[in-house]
């Protein structure tokens, strides 16, 4: 199955944020052929719109 982006985002610490890294970068290096990876997009844009909510 390969990385899924919930691991991903599992990776990242709050701590990482003081290191500049936002989980915004990570999903900036999806590509669209990622979905033949297994990387569901969906996912990735209902983790931003829920943090767009908060």
């Amino acid at each position: 199955r390969g990385l899924q982006p919930e691991d991903r985002l599992r990776g990242l610490q709050p701590e990482d944020r003081l290191s500049g890294l936002q989980p915004e970068d990570v999903f900036k290096q999806f590509k669209p052929e990622d979905r033949l990876n297994g990387l569901d997009l969906k996912i990735i844009e209902d983790y931003l719109k829920q943090k767009k909510k908060k």
